[in-house]
Formats: structure tokens, C-alpha cells, sequence
């Protein structure tokens, strides 16, 4: 009863661990197909959380991959399972109801004494927001970067901790420096 009672509580943190990461997952038993689906990763496909597959490619017809990325993600999978390595990780998208979401994806291999597969399991966390904030800043650095050069204006950059020196190519230009010139720092510059 004892040991019992140990294994349940085990279990329960290794429950609520799981569910504390936001994460989907997956279990793939190679010899039987036998493939398990968390009802969270069922959550984030935008698919009903009681289905079951028939399998690994009953899963793969019916997961939202976004149509661009789906033939990628499988190859790179099959590929990763066909070498000796353990660990995969990927970004991907999938159409989620209609909406576009991005997932990262670390998949990890069992492999017998020969290296044959065994088992796949993944975790998926949706990162759908570090995407769309990585896009906006990097739509904002575009704009300043227009708009820096529209001006004909150079300009300079000085990290007063490290004393690392930037000058801009338009402020090398108005200095009369050559392309590409360094400074170690401001007072190099200077």
C-alpha cells in the first residue's frame, strides 16, 4: 500500500508538472503505432480533446500543419529518426481553426541497443507571441532604418559600460573615414 500510495503521488506531481509548462505532448510506440496525443496538444491543434488515432500517420493526415511547412516537419521527423541523434527541435506553423500559430516542437528518440527507434515522444509549446513580437520589432527596426537613411544623417552609439563604439557608414562618410572602419571606443573615435 505503501509503495503504491508513493507511485500515486508520484505521479500526480509528474501530472501537474506537465500541466504547469502550458505544453502539448505526444507518445509514439513504434512496434505497436500505438500513438497518444495529450489532450492539451489536442487544445492548441484546435482538435477535439477525446480523439484517438489509429497510429502515427493517422496523426500526421489529421494534424493542422500549416501547408507550407507540413512536408518540411515530416522530412526533417523522418530524418531525425533515421540517424543516430536523440534530440530534435523545430519551429513550425499550423492553421489553428482558421488562425495561423506557431509551435517549437523538441522531440526526443528511444532507441534500442542497435539504435532502432523505439519510441518518439514530443512536447509542442505554442510560440505564437515571441513570433509575432520578434515580427513587429523587427518591422520597427526596418522603419528606423529607413528613416535613419532617409534623413542623410549619420549617427553614433557608445555603451558607456563596455565602451563599445558604433558609427554609423553615413557618419563615416561625413568624417571622411574609409568604409568600414572600427573604433575599440570613444576615445579611439575621438
Amino acid at each position: 500500500a505503501q509503495r503504491t500510495d508513493a507511485l500515486r503521488r508520484s505521479e500526480e506531481r509528474y501530472a501537474l508538472a506537465v500541466n504547469a509548462t502550458g505544453d502539448g505532448h505526444s507518445d509514439w510506440i513504434v512496434a505497436t503505432d500505438e500513438f497518444y496525443a495529450s489532450p492539451r496538444l489536442l487544445e492548441m491543434a484546435g482538435l477535439p480533446v477525446d480523439t484517438n488515432f489509429k497510429g502515427r500517420a493517422d496523426f500526421l493526415r489529421r494534424f493542422p500543419f500549416h501547408p507550407e511547412d507540413r512536408d518540411r516537419v515530416i522530412s526533417a521527423i523522418n530524418a531525425h529518426f533515421s540517424a543516430a541523434t536523440v534530440r530534435l527541435e523545430l519551429e513550425m506553423r499550423i492553421c489553428r481553426l482558421g488562425e495561423t500559430r506557431w509551435h517549437h516542437l523538441t522531440g526526443l528518440c528511444s532507441r534500442d541497443a542497435k539504435g532502432a527507434l523505439v519510441r518518439w515522444n514530443a512536447a509542442v509549446t505554442d510560440i505564437t507571441d515571441r513570433k509575432c513580437a520578434e515580427a513587429a520589432l523587427s518591422l520597427s527596426e526596418r522603419r528606423y532604418a529607413l528613416a535613419i537613411a532617409a534623413s542623410g544623417e549619420g549617427h553614433w552609439d557608445w555603451d558607456i559600460v563596455t565602451g563599445e563604439f558604433y558609427a554609423s557608414p553615413r557618419m563615416l562618410e561625413l568624417y571622411g573615414f574609409p568604409p568600414g572602419t572600427t573604433f575599440k571606443d570613444r576615445e579611439d573615435f575621438i
